[in-house]
């Protein structure tokens, strides 16, 4: 039957098809509504449909000119997989909508770099000019309809509306690949990400790797007046005497946990709920004035492990940062990352396969264990975000306990039971579950439960502080925990650092005092390494701890602040005429 006699049916179908893949774009926002606008989530639907839609005028209009049957199932195909890629899409969205928090989007939203799309901003030009696109497809359908009348000479206005309408859904899709929302790392890009870069990251992720390459040191020389001023501020790398290896160090980076969240440095939090992490802080040496250097996690780790502020532009491709397990494997340590989390989880590049493959090929771990290793191997199913830490804390204990006389080993540890949905709860007969506010807060409840896990694991290794350093820390300062940080926006903030050892250091208080220096994430590594006897790579951007006073931090990619007891300094990273910009130009050449 030809297509002219059919031409309603193929009408409504088409009209189904345009209809149901708007419907579902919108669907997609609505998971989203408590995170983003109404009008951000419409016009992000608005970009997704147009991308998607693409094909399917380019389809419509050669079927129309050429009235092929090849044109109707190409059409038909597209739509069958293009309906059912969204339809999963938002059945996803609709399944992990509460693991995912309005805070942890907004914060992970804020670190990608501002995009001159037209969905960037939600101003009147722009919704203006959504809705015109939504008035232009309105009278395509219209005129595609009448263009079937023998009675109506429609073709040619018909034909320059398709025109029009495949150039701006090719426009937007040009836009849309060309900015940085498209990468898989903006959680909130979903709703405008179109199929075709799901399907080339399937592809990129599926090839072997390109040779690790190693992220070179600065070669700019500072004037002697950047040298004054940036040794004013703190800023200039002073090392001092090492103090004798550890034979076990312990490196603790617990998910989220603000300075604010223990009660100690917030009376608001319940004492049950951090009754050990308050007790550490008390009986061994703590930080009061350590700050987050980048946030979300990616950041978070980044700094911790590699003393640097951007890893976007640090991890392209492959590249190895020269960072704790280069460091410290290379001078006979057993490196080992144990992760909380999906080994398979996406973290920052498109042709990352995941964390795992990052802790091997971008940081060089010799041995990783993830969520599916500890379910392998401890017959325990993880929940929520992935394992419990109880479960990295044993194999922490086992790792120390097993080791050979006379090795020596690194443990990072990543922890993930304080994000949401906070799952966790403390044994059955905790004093946690006999306090009514904790009972009633889900992230009290896993706050308690983290506290009885640190504090237990703490005990098993007593036999070995002799020769161990255990640090417990976070990856971020917190981005949910119900406000309690009350704060109103999350810029990095103090997150606890708790230095448990017997031994005494020079220039480090004794067990049971306070630092209250300014210090942050990335001076931890370099501190580390000196510590150790070990040379300090010239990429680390951070200073030893112990002589530090100056807090550096990089917001949303852009701006790098520094916080000393004095003053605060905000300046962007590209302002050629600031010395911290400078400074961080060596780090990061343009």
């Amino acid at each position: 039957m030809s297509l002219r006699k059919n031409h309603d049916i193929f009408i409504w179908c088409f009209f189904f098809c345009i209809f149901a893949l708007f419907a579902l774009r919108v669907f997609l926002s609505l998971q989203y509504a408590a995170d983003i606008s109404v009008y951000e989530g419409l016009a992000r639907a608005c970009v997704g449909f147009l991308i998607d839609s693409l094909p399917l005028f380019a389809l419509a209009g050669l079927l129309f000119f050429f009235k092929k049957k090849i044109f109707l199932i190409l059409l038909l195909c597209y739509a069958i997989i293009i309906i059912f890629y969204d339809l999963v899409n938002c059945v996803f969205a609709y399944n992990t909508k509460d693991i995912v928090s309005y805070d942890v989007l907004t914060q992970i939203f804020t670190t990608v770099p501002e995009l001159k799309s037209i969905y960037t901003v939600i101003t009147v030009p722009n919704m203006l000019y959504l809705l015109a696109a939504l008035l232009a497809m309105a009278v395509f359908f219209y005129l595609f309809y009448a263009s079937f009348d023998k009675n109506r000479n429609y073709g040619k206005r018909y034909g320059l509306f398709l025109g029009a309408l495949c150039l701006l859904s090719l426009l937007t899709a040009l836009l849309h690949a060309s900015g940085d929302a498209a990468m898989s790392r903006n959680r909130q890009a979903a709703i405008s990400k179109p199929i075709y870069t799901n399907i080339h990251d399937i592809f990129t992720d599926s090839k072997e790797a390109v040779p690790a390459r190693i992220v070179t040191p600065p070669t700019a020389a500072l004037s002697d007046t950047d040298t004054r001023k940036l040794a004013s501020l703190g800023m200039l790398r002073q090392l001092p005497q090492p103090a004798g290896p550890y034979r076990n160090i312990v490196l603790v980076a617990v998910e989220s946990l603000d300075l604010a969240y223990l009660h100690k440095y917030n009376p608001s939090i319940p004492v049950e709920a951090t009754r050990n992490l308050d007790a550490i802080a008390s009986g061994f040496v703590s930080f009061r004035n350590f700050f987050t250097s980048a946030q979300p996690t990616t950041f978070g780790l980044h700094a911790l492990l590699s003393s640097r502020l951007d890893v976007f532009a640090d991890m392209v491709g492959d590249n190895m940062v020269p960072n704790l397990f280069t460091e410290l494997q290379q001078n006979g340590y057993a490196g080992h990352f144990l992760g909380a989390m999906n080994g398979q989880f996406i973290t920052w590049s498109a042709r990352d396969a995941g964390w795992k493959r990052t802790v091997q090929r971008n940081y060089g771990a010799a041995h990783g264990m993830f969520a599916a290793d500890f379910e392998k191997k401890y017959q325990k199913k993880s929940s929520g975000w992935g394992m419990d830490s109880a479960v990295l804390f044993a194999e922490a204990e086992s790792l120390l306990r097993h080791a050979r006389p006379g090795s020596k080993n690194f443990l990072f540890l990543y922890t993930i039971d304080t994000h949401p949905p906070y799952g966790a709860r403390p044994p059955e007969g905790d004093a946690c579950l006999r306090d009514r506010r904790i009972a009633a807060s889900p992230f009290l409840l896993s706050l308690c439960a983290l506290d009885r896990k640190l504090g237990a694991f703490l005990q098993a290794v007593q036999p070995y502080l002799d020769d161990t350093l255990i640090l417990i820390t976070a990856d971020h300062s917190a981005t949910h925990g119900e406000n309690y940080t009350r704060r109103s926006h999350f810029t990095p903030d103090r997150i606890p650092l708790l230095w448990i050892s017997r031994r005494g250091l020079a220039g480090l208080a004794a067990n049971g005092q306070e630092m209250v220096n300014y210090c942050a994430q990335i001076d931890l590594p370099v501190t580390l390494l000196n510590l150790s006897g070990l040379p300090v790579p010239a990429t680390f951007m951070g200073n030893d701890l112990r002589v530090k006073n100056a807090a550096c931090s990089l917001l949303a990619q852009k701006s790098i602040r520094l916080l000393t007891p004095q003053a605060e300094y905000l300046v962007d990273r590209k302002d050629a005429s600031s010395v911290l910009a400078r400074w961080f130009g060596m780090y990061y050449p343009r």
